[in-house]
């Protein structure tokens, strides 16, 4: 029911804007540039998202909420559900899940918007927690 109410309410009275369009292969490139090997891309246009409505999107990211249990709910799941979650409310937007490496040795799954400047900013679905980190090698993208 909740789930339900914040749907409601976020497609009557929220409107995000778009700072822009992407093209898949302008998406791709930018994903070269950081290193990303595998990469798939749905559909052949994407509209930039303002940082204002990521957070904004954010605020309804009940699955921040939700118990880490390894192998069963761990990154990838919340990665998964997040980007669930932005399909719905941000259909068509440059947002994604990707796999990254962390530098400390470790592998790690998250989410991801693309920002007017062109640059790859990353989201903890477990946190909300919105940053960039030069340390971060991604691999792996859906889009």
């Amino acid at each position: 029911m909740l789930a339900k109410l914040i749907m409601w309410w976020m497609q009557r009275f929220w409107h995000p804007q778009s700072d822009g369009e992407l093209t898949s292969t302008e998406i791709k490139v930018i994903l070269k540039d950081a290193g990303v090997r595998d990469i798939f891309i749905s559909d052949t246009k994407y509209m930039i998202p303002r940082l204002a409505d990521i957070i904004e999107f954010l605020k309804i990211n009940i699955f921040k909420f939700r118990q880490y249990v390894p192998d069963r709910f761990d990154c990838d799941n919340y990665s998964f559900s997040l980007m669930g979650m932005s399909t719905n409310v941000l259909s068509g937007y440059a947002i994604g899940i990707i796999w990254v490496n962390t530098g400390r040795g470790s592998k790690h799954a998250l989410n991801f918007f693309i920002e007017k400047d062109k640059q790859i900013t990353y989201i903890e679905p477990q946190t909300n927690k919105i940053f960039r980190d030069k340390n971060y090698r991604p691999y792996f993208v859906v889009i």
